[in-house]
């Protein structure tokens, strides 16, 4: 498939022969006398003057008459001013200093070469290595993976394409750019980049919605905080109607009060209602109805106005039709808290409260329920209020004949006067302990407690056995069955229930770590086992050892009991870690590279482990350092450069390291201009024309004064 022309003749020979007649009227024998000068005789009369016959799109200008039209006479090759008078689309480039030829206005035949025959493509064009950088819209990001033919659509010329975006994604619009007189929408690249379309966060040096400089209708307050894609769905910015809050916000009144929404509520800085007036509605607002949110009343602002004529309106009654014809008003204010009534007096009632009673919260007694009962409460007895913890174990014995109002609490009771007088400890302890607890205080018949304080009232029982220690201890025993239940006393007394002291050899000789520990930090926490227990360290300090940390060495070959760190490797060589030490690494002392925290078992093996400081890498080439040095020579690498890609040839094997890779290893460009950019002569014209940068497109590294390209 043959490649388009990139140059393609938009005139016709008559036309052009018009126009230059008009600019270069010369005598036709000057003609042939410069045809003469210009080029070599050949074998026949007609090809004396013509190196050759011209290509397909310049056939018309065949013939001894119209080599003006491209040549400029006693001058050799061809005049580039008169290639562009007849490609006027090349010309518009050049005029507006824009595309692939706005700086190639000379020598147009050293890419665009003629006299080759009919089917010579005058324009030799490869896609695949055509540098886009030099057309002045180097292709970037999402650009750089399209085909040519995605922009480039018509397929006899590849010019005259518009860098804007608008010229190809006129189509992907969103954001009504047409309705809008405001550059910015005009101008993609303020916000978006080929690399990452989205535009998110726009900075506010380009866009702030906050600025009537950039909009019609500036942020504030709240609306600050709201989500571009909230209002402007589907990304479309214009137009946006914002003349009232309704064109966003839904009525919540359902148009009840007809008006602007701004004549009540604030700005969006907050939308709530700063005071409203309630006494201009049939229901002023008093004590702690000035207190509460309009919301509790108004659900949702769908029930304006509501009923208000009775507190039973708004308010549930806890009372039933217990105080009927009376008004929740009768007793209640709306001063106090939770409407509470603060001096009802309980000596009018059949039940004065006296002692703790007096202290009660009402609803310990009277139980909210469905209704909660007040009238006809019975109280003849205890038992009316409080649970008999006792299990009837006094009947008929009153409650009152131990315990009174005052203190619920038993004072001063004798435990001399029972079976088991208490000692030592057990003169400390509860009650409840050893009595059992049915609840934490005294309840009442329906079982909710009544908040008073209680020993003896929450006792189960007060006929206990005490054979032995463990009749009451026997749950708390951690012992198992080791030792004898009759043998408590041997060690333990009720004074002190700890052991002060306890011979420990000759099982197990305590060093001086061991002496401090405490027992059930080796014979477990429940203290099951004194015996049994192996001498070796691993046998308790199992999860203290680190993961592989010398799991086939004795602890003891390299720590000591009194003293476990610092350890060092004893009689043990260090290449029972893994890594053993060579060269350099001999000759450091273990605290160069082991410190006391973390322990000597947690230093890492890799190289990078320990001198990420000293890589000057700077950690691009990773941390498997190994890959090209070794302990017994660092300084000499093993890196062998083809396996980048790129390997080293002629000349560059000569270079150190550092002459290109000046700034760092990962990402060094490749083409050959990126360094040698200063080495160019400009007094070439090839390097200066439609070569570009192409520097091996003519040199090889081997001889690079040599050029390639013209050695052909």
């Amino acid at each position: 498939m043959s490649t388009p022309p990139l140059l393609s003749p938009k005139t016709t020979h008559k036309q052009t022969q018009l126009k230059l007649e008009k600019h270069h009227s010369l005598p036709l024998f000057i003609l042939l006398a410069t045809a003469v000068l210009l080029f070599p005789v050949r074998g026949t009369a007609g090809g004396f003057l013509s190196p050759g016959d011209l290509a397909q799109d310049h056939e018309e200008l065949e013939g001894l008459t119209q080599c003006s039209q491209c040549h400029k006479p006693f001058s050799p090759g061809v005049d580039a001013k008169r290639c562009i008078a007849c490609h006027n689309e090349i010309q518009s480039q050049i005029q507006a200093d824009h595309g692939f030829h706005a700086r190639r206005t000379t020598q147009c035949e050293r890419c665009h070469s003629d006299h080759h025959g009919r089917d010579f493509e005058l324009t030799q064009f490869n896609e695949e290595l055509f540098g886009h950088r030099s057309t002045g819209f180097p292709l970037e990001g999402e650009h750089e993976a399209i085909e040519c033919r995605d922009c480039h659509t018509d397929e006899d010329s590849w010019q005259g394409l518009d860098p804007e975006c608008q010229s190809c994604h006129q189509d992907e619009d969103p954001h009504g750019t047409e309705m809008s007189e405001r550059s910015l929408l005009q101008e993609c690249d303020s916000c978006h980049q080929t690399v990452d379309w989205s535009a998110l966060p726009i900075l506010a040096s380009i866009f702030d919605h906050t600025s009537s400089r950039d909009v019609d209708y500036p942020l504030v307050g709240k609306h600050t905080e709201v989500e571009c894609i909230d209002c402007h769905n589907d990304w479309t910015f214009v137009p946006t109607e914002h003349e009232l809050c309704l064109d966003c916000h839904q009525d919540p009144h359902h148009t009840e009060f007809n008006q602007a929404c701004e004549q009540c509520h604030a700005t969006p800085a907050s939308w709530r209602v700063p005071s409203f007036d309630h006494s201009r509605t049939s229901f002023p607002l008093e004590g702690l109805h000035q207190e509460t949110r309009c919301s509790k009343c108004h659900f949702g602002h769908a029930s304006i106005p509501r009923d208000h004529g009775l507190c039973a309106d708004c308010h549930d009654t806890p009372h039933g039709d217990q105080f009927d014809p009376s008004d929740c008003a009768d007793c209640h204010t709306l001063t106090e808290a939770h409407f509470e009534i603060l001096d009802f007096d309980h000596d009018a009632t059949n039940y004065p409260l006296t002692g703790s009673h007096s202290s009660v919260e009402c609803g310990k007694c009277h139980i909210e329920a469905e209704p909660t009962v007040y009238a006809d409460l019975p109280a003849d007895d205890c038992s009316d209020c409080h649970e008999d913890v006792h299990n009837a174990q006094f009947e008929p014995t009153a409650c009152s004949d131990c315990h009174s109002t005052p203190s619920w609490v038993v004072e001063d009771f004798d435990h001399r006067l029972t079976d088991f007088p208490l000692e030592g400890e057990h003169q400390d302890t509860p009650c409840v302990d050893c009595h059992g607890d049915h609840s934490d205080e005294p309840t009442s018949a329906s079982g909710e407690p009544l908040g008073q304080s209680s020993l003896f009232s929450s006792l189960a029982s007060f006929e206990l056995e005490f054979g032995s220690c463990l009749s009451c201890h026997e749950e708390e025993n951690p012992h198992d069955e080791t030792i004898s239940a009759d043998s408590c006393e041997d060690c333990h007394t009720a004074a002190s229930w700890e052991v002060d002291s306890y011979d420990h050899e000759p099982n197990f000789t305590l060093g001086k770590a061991h002496e401090e520990a405490a027992c059930v930090a080796c014979h477990s926490e429940s203290l099951e086992h004194f015996d049994g227990l192996e001498g070796e360290c691993i046998s308790c300090h199992q999860k203290d050892r680190l993961p592989g940390h010398y799991s086939d060495q004795e602890c003891d070959g390299c720590h000591k009991a009194a003293l476990w760190l610092p350890a060092s490797l004893g009689s043990y060589d260090h290449s029972v870690t893994g890594f053993r030490l060579l060269h350099a690494h001999a000759r450091l002392d273990c605290s160069d590279c082991h410190e006391h925290d973390p322990p000597f078992g947690r230093v890492p093996a890799d190289c990078a482990g320990c001198h990420s400081d000293d890589d000057v890498h700077r950690n691009l080439l990773g941390d498997a350092c190994d890959d090209c040095h070794t302990p017994t020579r660092w300084t000499r690498s093993t890196w062998r450069h083809h396996l980048v890609g790129w390997p080293l040839r002629g000349g560059h094997k000569l270079a150190a390291c550092d002459d290109c890779h000046a700034t760092g290893y990962a990402g060094t460009p490749t083409e050959c201009w990126r360094c040698h950019e200063n080495e160019a002569r400009p007094q070439i014209p090839a390097h200066t024309g439609a070569f570009g940068r192409d520097c091996d497109a003519c040199h090889r590294p081997y001889n690079w004064s040599a050029t390639y390209r013209f050695s052909q």
